[in-house]
């Protein structure tokens, strides 16, 4: 059994963060159908999540997204999606049974602020944070998302102290994966090292002042850093950073298995693939 299936369930989302493998002109702006979402063998997984684009970027989104949390909650499945947050305060107003069936609610963030999140990710920051406040009213946990490329790194101390203050236990730093198809036409890229980047983290007083933060570093990133995972793990033991680290030596194809708006069934691999052509 498979650790996670990631339902890709419409092709829409209100913003055009630079480091998304998306092509916004090429995603098919539709939505899985019901004949497909309740043929999902959602059984063979330990979890399922909505990823990619917005889940609740509009009613029949919503009504898609609910209609397949009942279904893996009825599995005895652990159940999440992965939300901008933006339309977060209406949803929980038209759809509160939202709330049993989230497990918890990954929110993504990357660049804090009113001037900076709309710069980079082109959309509200006041949306951004009525969608936490009210994920938190309703009791759902709260996970804060963030994307390290070139461009966001500056923002780095802001990220950190903002995640804390809006994750309920925990939030994720993660290098970004290098995926042409998109990043390059906003001016931003994956990081160059790895290994420069941990000894940064480790020199950062709010890394090292936050008890929240995990730092999500994989078999992926390293390969196209051209990194060994188990010697980037070694540093971090040496810098003091290991325990707020979470180093991922298994491949992504054996844990997790991807499915389309129209139910394709792809690897991980073959996203990124498919991405950078």
């Amino acid at each position: 059994m498979k650790q996670l299936l990631a339902v890709e369930i419409n092709g829409q989302c209100q913003l055009h963060c630079p480091h998304c493998y998306i092509d916004k002109a090429e995603w098919p702006k539709t939505l899985m159908s019901d004949e497909v979402i309740d043929k999902l063998s959602v059984e063979n997984y330990q979890q399922v999540a909505i990823v990619a684009t917005e889940p609740f970027f509009n009613r029949a989104s919503l009504e898609a997204t609910l209609r397949l949390g009942h279904r893996v909650r009825e599995a005895g499945k652990t159940f999440a999606v992965i939300s901008n947050a933006l339309g977060l305060s209406r949803t929980f107003e038209v759809a509160p049974e939202l709330r049993d069936l989230l497990s918890w609610i990954d929110i993504s963030m990357d660049v804090p602020g009113l001037e900076g999140y709309a710069g980079y990710r082109g959309g509200s920051w006041h949306k951004f944070l009525r969608g936490v406040e009210s994920a938190h009213a309703h009791g759902v946990e709260v996970s804060i998302l963030n994307t390290v490329s070139t461009r966001t790194l500056p923002f780095f101390e802001d990220m950190i102290a903002t995640s804390d203050a809006l994750s309920t236990h925990f939030f994720t730093v993660s290098p970004m994966i290098s995926a042409a198809s998109r990043c390059t036409e906003y001016g931003t890229s994956a990081l160059d090292s790895v290994r420069t980047f941990l000894e940064w983290s480790a020199s950062s007083e709010a890394f090292q002042a936050s008890t929240k933060v995990r730092l999500d570093i994989g078999t992926t990133v390293c390969q196209q850093s051209l990194e060994d995972i188990s010697e980037l793990e070694d540093l971090a033991e040496k810098l003091g950073i290991l325990h707020k680290i979470e180093f991922s030596h298994q491949d992504p194809d054996e844990l997790i298995d991807r499915v389309t708006v129209g139910g394709e069934l792809i690897l991980p691999s073959q996203t990124i693939m498919a991405a950078q052509q």
